[in-house]
């Protein structure tokens, strides 16, 4: 009987390895399974994703040299702070407010800028004046809009200097977004002249 018994044990002790080793295969590709998802997801991710302001404006590229350099992301961070809402972003508001916060705007006519902003933005010829001297420098008065007569003298130019409590809202704003204050020129005098005039045919517009 013990012989019997020892027999038996001996071929029990065989059986119950296999098993551990069963489980512990069916572990090992749940484990790989995680490190490559874990790996998918990280070859996804983008460190340098299309700027949120750039992107707004597909067609940026479409902005004519005539009008001057087209609005970096920086100006159009600083119009979107302005307006105060994300839902501005893709407008021809945000564009024309960050067109005329440009250091050297003073320069180019206002039918340049209009030509400008209807070939990014679409609709009408309008260089949406109203949008600097009511909304942003009366209504919300966080700037002043300065005038300047071109060299021909039958068109003007504007551009946006900011206020205190506008350079504040746009440095609150930019901070937050990672971005520097854009650098204000210096004031030009009142009427001083300039040299780029607008398109032919186009007179000045100053609807919103």
């Amino acid at each position: 009987m013990t012989d019997i018994q020892n027999t038996d044990t001996t071929h029990e002790a065989p059986e119950a390895t296999p098993k551990v080793t069963d489980k512990a295969k069916r572990k090992a590709p749940k484990v790989k399974a995680k490190g490559a998802k874990a790996k998918a997801v990280t070859k996804v991710a983008q460190p340098d994703a299309a700027c949120p302001f750039m992107s707004a404006y597909p067609r940026i590229k479409a902005w004519p040299a005539k009008a001057g350099t087209a609005p970096d992301k920086v100006l159009i961070a600083s119009a979107r702070a302005l307006l105060g809402s994300s839902r501005s972003a893709g407008s021809k508001r945000e564009l024309a407010i960050a067109a005329y916060l440009r250091a050297d705007s003073g320069t180019y006519a206002v039918g340049l800028v209009a030509d400008a902003l209807q070939r990014v933005c679409g609709g009408s010829f309008n260089p949406l004046l109203n949008v600097i001297n009511a909304d942003i420098e009366r209504n919300m008065n966080l700037g002043k809009c300065i005038k300047a007569k071109v060299a021909d003298g039958k068109a003007t130019s504007y551009r946006l200097e900011l206020n205190a409590k506008g350079r504040a809202r746009v440095a609150k704003a930019l901070l937050a977004w990672g971005l520097a204050m854009p650098v204000e020129p210096a004031q030009a005098p009142a009427g001083e002249n300039v040299t780029h005039a607008a398109p032919e045919g186009h007179g000045e517009h100053a609807t919103a």
